[in-house]
């Protein structure tokens, strides 16, 4: 059982891991997926000694909503403990431009406007 980003197509393909520096992670290395943000590219195995068939009803109601809300609720988690705390980093990550973490007042939303598009998607 992997979470994480599953790339939306009709089409099959291929994903290429490479371990991650954290035990049951993986990032995807596709070069048609560079450009994305790490978070978008990181995977996670979950508990890989439990099989589906030996599960109680606790454990599969537990991947079922970490499934549901956890990895879409994790960019906003992440945002709130690491670009809006401190220190402050940019969104992008390491590898984004600029390579510099934010300061305390690029980090800010006192003065901000917020413009939401996509008001009926999971994302939103």
């Amino acid at each position: 059982m992997i979470h994480g980003f599953w790339p939306m197509s009709d089409l099959p393909f291929d994903l290429k891991f490479v371990p991650a520096d954290l035990p049951n992670q993986w990032f995807e290395v596709s070069e048609h997926r560079r450009e994305m943000m790490p978070l978008y590219n990181r995977y996670v195995v979950r508990d890989p000694s439990v099989r589906w068939g030996e599960m109680d009803q606790s454990k599969m109601d537990d991947l079922a909503w970490e499934a549901v809300i956890g990895t879409v609720w994790q960019c906003g988690s992440l945002i709130n403990k690491h670009i809006l705390g401190s220190p402050y980093i940019h969104p992008a990550g390491n590898d984004g431009a600029p390579n510099q973490p934010w300061s305390e007042k690029q980090g800010g939303l006192r003065s901000a406007v917020v413009i939401n598009l996509s008001a009926g998607g999971k994302t939103a």
